[in-house]
């Protein structure tokens, strides 16, 4: 019997003259970097991907997006 798993949703941080980078949630982009160079502090981002699967802070655009897997036969 097959079973559906929910989608895995990351958060891609792009900042000028960084490589993008992926995070499993938004308070561990938080874990990696400050509040300075993300641009906003962490409770400026809480519910904000709800409406929107993006967020330019002005130092940062961060996207929010699904990883997709192939599928298998299990």
């Amino acid at each position: 019997m097959k079973t559906s798993k929910a989608p895995e949703t990351i958060f891609i941080v792009e900042r000028p003259g960084d490589t993008p980078r992926a995070y499993g949630s938004i308070k561990a982009i938080y874990d990696d970097l400050s509040a300075e160079e993300v641009g906003v502090p962490l409770y400026r981002l809480w519910g904000r991907f709800n409406d929107s699967d993006s967020f330019d802070t002005g130092k940062a655009k961060i996207y929010k997006t699904t990883i997709k897997r192939s599928k298998r036969n299990e």
